[in-house]
């Protein structure tokens, strides 16, 4: 897991917004959703469960917000 990910998770939470959180981060809606994926294909755990245009935190995602946030 890279701090970066982890970063990048946490931005998207906190503005509820892939869009908004690349902006933020100065890189593409495409990078951060990869690196999201990539994350959680890393930790080998669903963080977020993406619906169309909205997506919410599952268990492991309430964890690891809460430890990102602490960095």
């Amino acid at each position: 897991m890279l701090l970066k990910q982890l970063e990048y998770f946490v931005c998207v939470v906190d503005n509820n917004s892939f869009t908004q959180a690349a902006t933020e981060q100065y890189v593409s809606q495409s990078a951060i959703s990869q690196q999201i994926k990539v994350l959680e294909n890393s930790l080998g755990v669903e963080l977020m469960v993406r619906e169309k245009r909205s997506f919410h935190l599952t268990p492991a995602g309430h964890i690891y917000i809460d430890l990102g946030r602490s960095y």
